[in-house]
Order: C-alpha cells, then sequence, then structure tokens
C-alpha cells in the first residue's frame, strides 16, 4: 500500500467522515484483483460472496463505489465516529478472523455507507495472511489442522462464532457452519486431485525427456 492511497483514502474520509472507505485489493503475485464490491450469504454458508474480479467502466467512473460488504480490513478507513455508533472489533468471541465481517453488517444496520475507492489499491500477500488461501497444496492431515488453526480463516472456532452472530435463524446456526465445512471440503478434493494430477503430469514428462536424453548421450560417447 502506497504513501499516495493512503494519502487519497484519508482524504476522502475527510470528506465522508460517516462512511467506511476501502482500496482495492489486488493478488501481489499475479495482480489480478480479488475483491471489488462481495457480499454475504449467511443462510447458504457463505460469509463472503466475492463478487465481480474485474473493474469495469461503469465501477471506475465512480471514485466512490457503493458495496454492501468489504473484503477484509487491509488499508480500510474507519472513522472513530463510525466505531462509536456499531461499536469495537469483537476482540473476545473473533480474536482471530472475521471481527471485521462482524463490524460492517452491524455498522451498515445503523444507516453508516460502505464505500471502495476506486482509483486505489492494495496488494495482498495471502501466504503471509491465511493458512488456508490455497488448499490444493495442502496434504490431508494440513487440510484438517486449517479447521483448527488460529492461523487459518477457516478453523472452525471463529467460523462458528460469525454464524452465531449473523446466521437468519440464529438457533439454526450449526447448519450454516456444515454446509461452510461441506463445501470447503469438496472444494479441498476437487482441487486436490486436479493438482496431484498435475504433479503426476509433470513428473511423467520429467522421465520422458530423461530417457530420451540417455540414449542420444550414449551414442555421443559411442561415436
Amino acid at each position: 500500500m502506497t504513501p499516495a492511497t493512503i494519502g487519497t483514502l484519508l482524504r476522502l474520509s475527510q470528506v465522508r467522515p460517516d462512511a467506511i472507505i476501502a482500496p482495492i485489493q489486488r493478488d501481489r503475485r499475479s495482480g489480478a484483483i480479488t475483491s471489488i464490491s462481495p457480499r454475504s450469504r449467511f443462510l447458504f454458508g457463505f460469509p463472503t460472496v466475492s463478487g465481480p474480479h474485474r473493474l469495469t467502466h461503469a465501477m471506475a467512473a465512480r471514485p466512490l463505489l457503493p458495496v454492501r460488504l468489504i473484503g477484509g480490513g487491509r488499508g480500510v478507513i474507519l472513522p472513530a465516529g463510525v466505531l462509536a455508533r456499531a461499536g469495537l472489533f469483537d476482540a473476545e468471541t473473533l480474536p482471530h478472523y472475521w471481527a471485521d465481517h462482524d463490524v460492517y453488517p452491524r455498522a451498515r444496520q445503523l444507516g453508516t455507507p460502505l464505500y471502495v475507492e476506486t482509483g486505489t489499491f492494495i496488494d495482498i500477500d495471502d501466504s503471509r495472511t491465511t493458512s488456508a488461501d490455497r488448499p490444493e497444496t495442502l496434504s490431508l492431515v494440513e487440510f484438517l489442522s486449517t479447521l483448527r488453526d488460529t492461523r487459518s480463516h477457516r478453523n472452525l472456532r471463529d467460523v462458528a462464532a460469525l454464524f452465531c452472530k449473523h446466521y437468519h435463524i440464529p438457533g439454526l446456526y450449526p447448519v450454516g457452519v456444515a454446509l461452510y465445512t461441506g463445501r470447503y471440503l469438496l472444494v479441498y478434493l476437487v482441487k486436490r486431485a486436479f493438482y496431484l494430477l498435475g504433479l503426476r503430469r509433470r513428473d511423467l514428462r520429467r522421465m520422458r525427456r530423461r530417457t530420451r536424453a540417455v540414449p542420444a548421450y550414449r551414442s555421443r560417447r559411442e561415436g
């Protein structure tokens, strides 16, 4: 996040002290946009639905784009007045992950607008944020650990606490947790299978190249 980005967000926050303002998030490695205007669908087990990954001309034409949810707290300007009305982060119930996802809905319910500044960007290195962003690279043991490890945003303690606070049918929030966890398991199994298949194919190609190289090396020596 550059000083210019910080300066832009602070200036806009002075103009709109009643609002929460965030930059657009990009993946640090690829430069691809990862979050502009996500949403939540807790009823179906989705704390976050990622939304569009491309900044359209219509979006870019609006310096402050109204959104229903902000994807995390990176680079977000949270004015003191907003927190005074909505309350602080729930460090007791959500000490590791999802506390921002708890604040934003509370703020919106009180009439606080959420915006994304379409000309500012923040680059996210997911290898330094959570252990569960690339599940296909995890062994089964590592995958299971993401359901317990506090470094993982998939850890069931925090996920259950978030659903308990925001599920539309409070007594049935375990249903949302089950849908969320089941989808994560399915995504892991599918991605892991394709990942291992890709590794196997690469290994086979390397073996073929080596077997072709050995006769050529022998023929040169014999010659």
